[in-house]
């Protein structure tokens, strides 16, 4: 019987996270497509969502990109993390 490596029971728990993630991810879309009556998942299909009651920002304020970094560094920093805390390489 072949012993399984420590590279390959990482990835088995990534990839638990994976699954784990996708179905948070397809519950949360159903809940809002039948739940709340937004039509998500047909937006997803076609491209296109109704703009029913949103209101429209005339342009980005200076600060939206200072936002937008903060989040990919957050992002970056959640990930990089995650694949440093279970014993991954980068």
């Amino acid at each position: 019987m072949k012993l399984v490596s420590e590279r390959g029971v990482l990835h088995h728990c990534i990839f638990e996270v994976i699954l784990i993630l996708v179905a948070l991810h397809v519950a949360a879309n159903l809940i809002y497509q039948f739940g709340k009556r937004e039509p998500l998942i047909t937006a997803m299909l076609t491209g296109e969502k109704p703009a029913g009651g949103y209101v429209d920002q005339d342009e980005a304020s200076g600060s939206s990109l200072i936002l937008a970094l903060i989040c990919l560094a957050v992002a970056a920093a959640l990930v990089l993390g995650t694949i440093r805390l279970v014993g991954g390489e980068l």
